[in-house]
């Protein structure tokens, strides 16, 4: 939208995304934590390894091919989309072979600091929310959607604000509308995160496989 309705550069669009994902962070783990929806080991683990690799993918955004890039991330957006129902109506093969449904073992901080890794660099690269690459990795290796949903907002917060940053530092962010990004995406991340509290977890694993084969199909045509 920042592209095609306000004419603004993609380098801009990136950077100024990054105002959106972080005001949505902030509100929507509010309401997940106030519900014990997030968890606070992984979300910090999520942040100190995001960080650094947000910055590495603002570093790198100028020398890739962001189309390419994109229609990548668009495959992997659909074969999330497709296996998580099938986590839905397997949960006891998953279950059994789950890798964050157990205590902090040495593989759940290995599966979240390579969750982390990907995610925050995918953040800075493209300019979009680590949490669209978080939850579905989360969810699929045995957190719930509740929780996994939380977590990955609250572990975006500080590395989306960091790329924030960095994309301002190389002039790739439209300030003026910062504020209206801002309120909007406040309003919307409260309203959002209120219905999803009160979905039953199944039709919330299922909404958000058919809202990631609908961004993966956006994602794949570039």
């Amino acid at each position: 939208l920042l592209v095609s309705q306000l004419k603004v550069p993609q380098a801009v669009a990136h950077g100024t995304s990054l105002v959106a994902v972080t005001g949505t962070g902030l509100v929507g783990t509010y309401k997940y934590f106030l519900v014990n929806c997030v968890d606070v080991n992984a979300a910090v683990l999520l942040t100190m390894v995001a960080m650094p690799m947000t910055l590495m993918g603002v570093h790198y955004a100028s020398s890739v091919s962001p189309p390419t890039l994109k229609r990548y991330f668009g495959y992997w957006l659909t074969l999330a989309a497709v296996l998580i129902p099938i986590k839905v109506m397997l949960p006891t093969l998953l279950e059994s072979h789950a890798l964050l449904t157990s205590a902090h073992t040495p593989g759940f901080y290995a599966t979240v600091g390579g969750i982390g890794t990907l995610s925050g660099f995918l953040s800075g690269l493209m300019g979009v929310g680590g949490g669209i690459a978080m939850v579905p990795v989360l969810a699929l290796a045995g957190m719930p959607q509740h929780l996994a949903q939380g977590t990955a907002l609250a572990g975006m917060v500080l590395p989306s604000f960091v790329g924030v940053l960095g994309y301002h530092r190389k002039g790739n962010v439209k300030v003026s509308a910062i504020p209206w990004l801002l309120l909007g995406t406040a309003c919307g991340a409260y309203g959002g995160s209120m219905l999803a509290l009160t979905l039953p977890e199944w039709i919330l694993q299922l909404t958000f496989a058919a809202a990631l084969f609908a961004i993966g199909a956006q994602y794949r045509r570039q």
